[in-house]
Parts: structure tokens; sequence; C-alpha cells
């Protein structure tokens, strides 16, 4: 996943899966996943 491989921004991270905007991608994966993505980002980082 790229939030885990990447030190990409959540935006760029939100363009590349094919999102029109950020918010849409937070809310969706918070929705998929029961966190934010920059919380899931700082969990699962290596």
């Amino acid at each position: 996943m790229l939030l885990e491989t990447t030190d990409w921004g959540i935006d760029a991270v939100a363009s590349v899966c094919g999102f029109g905007s950020t918010v849409t991608f937070r809310q969706n994966f918070a929705s998929a996943f029961g966190t934010t993505p920059s919380s899931y980002r700082r969990q699962f980082s290596g």
C-alpha cells in the first residue's frame, strides 16, 4: 500500500488511487479501515 511504502503526501496517494479529492479519499479510507490515512501511515509504515 502506498501509505506504507512511500512518503508521498495524502493528496498524491489519493490522486494515484483515482480519487477526485483528498476529502473523498479520507472519507472512504476511514469508512473502510476505521482510521485516517495519516494514522494508518504512522501505525504501519516501516
